[in-house]
């Protein structure tokens, strides 16, 4: 047929709004080198876009070389290194991924490992975050120095983007597996991960404020983790709903806590007053007949301080009732 330039570019359009790839491919190209349409970046870089999403490598490859010289969107190296890097990993050579997985589905768990564990090495990000997977779960791997390994290979996946692996480091440092624990630097790791929408992380940020452990203790910010735990996933309805009646708990506790601590203690000091004139009167009097004196019956005696009174434990248990009342009664407003 006789070249038309103008009805491919119609066509590859239609094409692409179906989302074929090889469509956006080509009127990237096409857009970039000016062929049959005045050239116009902006576009090529689109609809190659669109086509790398899909993982086209040719498009992922003209992507980088456009962020690397600036053409239609801002020069970015960093950007344009990310490019290259997912390119490398789809050639032929990345196929000690797949052989690894199917070895691991064999059972032949040591051969998968060996497998990741050298493409880790070589920089794949997946083959770095199963590796530590594996590791964290003795498959494959055995060895004290287990957890030390799998922290590296995390770290080399987080710098790469994987925001799961920012949470796992959190856990490594909350935990203390490799050092001592580490409360500020899992709650930075946590902090990262809830940033990316990761749900577990958030749940995590909003215990550590919960309970004062290294975050600042907040009621109201463990509150709005919790929350935003359950936007960032759905599944996570039950424990965030679960963590959000303890929070009620906690805080109702507290609060009958701070006016009931005032109360006790102006009793227990109005006692000691009254308590400390008789004795001395006693002693007055006892000195002035010569004779020993009983002690009075409205004495304080030793351990009364330290023993629990069964007012504590009725607190405790309205304290617990009126959150369980307050939690289903919200739970009925919603479902309205």
């Amino acid at each position: 047929t006789k070249q038309d330039h103008q009805k491919a570019i119609k066509y590859f359009k239609m094409s692409s709004e179906q989302g074929n790839v090889d469509a956006q491919f080509n009127l990237g190209a096409m857009y970039f080198s000016g062929m049959g349409i005045d050239v116009d970046y902006g576009a090529a870089l689109q609809y190659f876009t669109l086509a790398g999403h899909q993982g086209h490598i040719r498009s992922l490859f003209n992507l980088a070389q456009m962020h690397i010289n600036g053409l239609g969107t801002v020069q970015s190296c960093p950007i344009a290194v990310k490019l290259f890097k997912s390119v490398s990993e789809r050639g032929p050579w990345a196929r000690a991924l797949s052989t690894a997985h199917r070895d691991y589905l064999r059972g032949d768990y040591h051969t998968a490992f060996v497998k990741y564990s050298r493409a880790a090495d070589q920089g794949y990000e997946l083959a770095q975050s199963n590796a530590a997977w594996m590791l964290e779960r003795e498959i494959g791997y055995e060895s004290t120095d287990k957890n030390d390994v799998a922290l590296l290979h995390l770290q080399r996946a987080a710098v790469q983007g994987n925001v799961d692996a920012h949470r796992v480091i959190g856990d490594h440092y909350y935990y203390g597996l490799t050092k001592a624990p580490n409360f500020e630097e899992a709650a930075k790791h946590y902090t990262l991960a809830g940033e990316q929408k990761n749900a577990h992380a958030n749940f995590n940020l909003g215990f550590m404020h919960q309970h004062g452990i290294g975050l600042p203790f907040d009621l109201h910010l463990a509150k709005r983790f919790y929350d935003l735990a359950l936007e960032s996933s759905p599944e996570a309805y039950i424990p965030v709903q679960l963590a959000l009646f303890g929070l009620q708990v906690h805080t109702l506790y507290l609060q009958l806590k701070d006016y009931y601590e005032p109360w006790q203690d102006g009793t227990k000091a109005s006692k000691k007053q009254k308590a400390t004139p008789k004795s001395e009167q006693e002693n007055k009097d006892g000195a002035a007949a010569g004779s020993g004196t009983t002690p009075s019956s409205g004495s304080s005696q030793p351990g009364d301080a330290g023993r629990v009174s069964w007012e504590d434990v009725l607190l405790l248990v309205a304290c617990g009732l009126f959150a369980v009342l307050i939690f289903f009664r919200s739970q009925g407003v919603r479902n309205r």
